[in-house]
């Protein structure tokens, strides 16, 4: 029955990837060379979903892939491979420092890239 409803539970130390099947614009697409919508473009979204419950993610619509959390404590480094932005120019070995949050807000994170 939750599937018919288009309910999901994400468990506190899982998060919900949404990948959207289908847009009601069907002339809504992703931008050339990007992987991830920004939009609401069908594809991999950007915003995930959090621990808690989650109304509207029809399965004829949308697939949420469950992923663990990953904790990165304080005495480790976690290393950040981009999927997604602009390119690194000529020579640079490191992105541009991004105001995301630590990573957390994805949508902050390719926004700031695209400009």
């Amino acid at each position: 029955m939750p599937k018919l409803t288009g309910f999901i539970l994400i468990e506190n130390n899982e998060i919900g990837i949404v990948n959207k099947k289908w847009a009601r614009n069907l002339s809504l697409r992703l931008p050339p060379g990007r992987i991830i919508a920004l939009n609401g473009e069908p594809g991999i979204q950007a915003k995930i979903l959090e621990p808690g419950p989650h109304f509207g993610y029809f399965p004829g619509q949308y697939t949420i892939t469950r992923v663990p959390v990953i904790s990165i404590s304080q005495e480790e480094i976690g290393l950040v491979e981009a999927k997604d932005g602009n390119p690194l120019e000529l020579g640079q070995n490191f992105g541009k420092v991004v105001d995301c949050n630590n990573f957390q807000d994805i949508e902050a994170f390719l926004i700031m890239e695209v400009k």
